[in-house]
């Protein structure tokens, strides 16, 4: 099969579900020989409603590549190597694994320094939101201009930047957050309240 090693997306496909992934798998083949990889990826993301493989996988992965989203073509190439791993597809196993050696290299990672002290952190990239475990950590990130959000419940201001990213420049960014909030006046149990 063009797919190699399908595997059900959801239930099984029927005959004609199948011709119309395989079908959508050779547009999406012929639209990235051409370099038109949002089109290509949308051929592609449509078969994979109906089926899923390595080797729809793996052609997603280059075509969010193709199309600069560096750190997304990482993780789709990364999960293409555990999908050709469980169906056993060497070819898209080993292409898949290459991949990913020659782009980690080229992707800009970037370290957020957020006040130890900070509590329900929030953390956007270009609107995303990002694990608040990873204030502290080195992230990838695509290259490119990235606007940066964090803040937190407990401090009075947010920050807010955009940077540029280089392909294979690590950057690191010191938050700064305003001043700290008071706690919350504690009510003991069973006292009222006392307001003025």
């Amino acid at each position: 099969s063009c797919l190699g090693y399908p595997r059900t997306a959801a239930a099984d496909p029927s005959p004609a579900e199948l011709t119309a992934a395989r079908k959508l798998f050779e547009e999406g083949v012929e639209l990235e020989k051409r370099s038109s990889y949002a089109e290509a990826f949308a051929a592609f993301d449509r078969a994979s409603k109906i089926v899923d493989s390595p080797a729809l996988r793996y052609h997603r992965a280059v075509c969010l590549e193709g199309l600069g989203r560096l750190a997304d073509a990482l993780n789709a190439y990364e999960l293409a190597v555990r999908v050709a791993t469980t169906a056993n597809a060497e070819e898209f196993l080993k292409a898949s694994q290459e991949r990913v050696k020659a782009l980690k290299p080229r992707l800009p990672t970037l370290l957020l320094h957020v006040p130890d002290d900070a509590q329900g952190v929030e953390i956007a990239v270009d609107g995303d939101p990002i694990n608040a475990a990873l204030a502290g950590a080195a992230f990838y990130v695509d290259p490119g201009a990235r606007h940066i959000v964090v803040s937190a419940k407990n401090y009075s201001a947010k920050f807010e930047t955009t940077l540029t990213m280089v392909e294979s420049k690590p950057q690191e960014l010191t938050v700064r957050l305003g001043a700290k909030r008071a706690p919350a006046a504690a009510t003991a149990p069973g006292e009222p309240s006392r307001r003025p």
